[in-house]
C-alpha cells in the first residue's frame, strides 16, 4: 500500500496492520495477539471487514446478475451497492450514538471487573504486568511479536497437568493467579 499510495498520504500518519475479528482466528494462535484489533490501542472490538457483510444483500439479485451482459452486471451490482451506502448513510447517527452509549456501558463493566480482578493481585505483579503491557504497546508496531505477553505460559500439556505452570512473577501465588493456571491447564487438557 505505501508504494502505491504513500506518496498521497500525510505525512507522520501512522499506519497500523491488523486482521478483522472475522478471519483473525483462522490464521495462527500467535497472529491472534499480534494483529487482532482487540489489542491494538483505540482500535476497540471491530470486525474490520464491510464487503461480507453486502454479500447477503448482493444475493438477492444474484439470479439477475448472473443471467445479464457484463456492463448491465456492473450496473445493477454498482446500483445496490450505492443503495446499501445510502441506506447506512441514513442509519449512521442513530447507529453510532447506539453503538456509543454500548461502548460506554461495556467500558464502565470491564473497568469494574479490571478493579475487581487486580484487586486480588500484590501490586508488584500487577506493576510488572502494566509494565509488560505499556511496553509491548509502545513496541508492537516494530516488533509485532512484544504482543506475544498475551499468550498463556504455559511449558508443555503434560508439565502443567502436573502443576509446572512457569510462572513470570516471584513470592506466593494469588487465589486469582491459582485460578487462571487451573484455567490454563483445564483448556490444555481439552
Amino acid at each position: 500500500m505505501k508504494d502505491c499510495i504513500g506518496s498521497k498520504l500525510p505525512n507522520g500518519l501512522t499506519i497500523e496492520h491488523a486482521i478483522g475479528l472475522f478471519h483473525v482466528h483462522a490464521h495462527k494462535d500467535e497472529c491472534f495477539f499480534r494483529f487482532a484489533t482487540s489489542f491494538i490501542p483505540g482500535a476497540a472490538i471491530c470486525a474490520g471487514k464491510i464487503l461480507e457483510s453486502l454479500w447477503s444483500v448482493l444475493n438477492a439479485i444474484s439470479l439477475s446478475a448472473h443471467t445479464s451482459t457484463l456492463a448491465h452486471r456492473v450496473e445493477l451490482l454498482d446500483d445496490h451497492a450505492c443503495d446499501s451506502n445510502h441506506k447506512k448513510c441514513l442509519g449512521m447517527t442513530s447507529n453510532l450514538c447506539k453503538q456509543y452509549k454500548n461502548a460506554d456501558k461495556t467500558y464502565r463493566e470491564r473497568q469494574d471487573d479490571y478493579e475487581k480482578q487486580s484487586n486480588g493481585i500484590d501490586a508488584a505483579t500487577l506493576s510488572i504486568w502494566h509494565w509488560e503491557v505499556v511496553h509491548a504497546e509502545a513496541t508492537h508496531l516494530d516488533n509485532p511479536a512484544a504482543m506475544d505477553i498475551y499468550m498463556a505460559r504455559v511449558r508443555n500439556v503434560e508439565d502443567a497437568l502436573h502443576g509446572a505452570v512457569d510462572h513470570s512473577c516471584e513470592g506466593p501465588r494469588s487465589p486469582v493467579q491459582i485460578y487462571f493456571d487451573l484455567a490454563v491447564v483445564i483448556e490444555g487438557a481439552q
